[in-house]
């Protein structure tokens, strides 16, 4: 069986909680570069609802397919927590 993932947007949907998100300064991006690359590339977005000194809420964790096993998401959610 296919697992579906627990919610999707639609594009312009996701466009818009991106948005929202930048606005309040609560999504984190961890970027690559290479030298066969002429732009970084995105390899992980973290989101979260909340920090404070003692608790951070992650809402949203994404990696895109060819970023995924490289430890990229376990190094970009501690960075955010710390």
């Amino acid at each position: 069986s296919c697992l579906k993932p627990p919610f999707e947007l639609t594009h312009p949907r996701a466009i818009e909680e991106a948005a929202k998100l930048i606005r309040a300064q609560q999504l984190w991006l961890l970027e690559v570069q290479h030298d066969h690359m002429p732009t970084p590339a995105i390899a992980c977005i973290v989101a979260l609802t909340r920090a404070t000194r003692s608790v951070t809420t992650i809402t949203k964790v994404y990696t895109p397919p060819g970023w995924r096993n490289k430890k990229f998401a376990f190094r970009l959610v501690r960075h955010v927590c710390d």
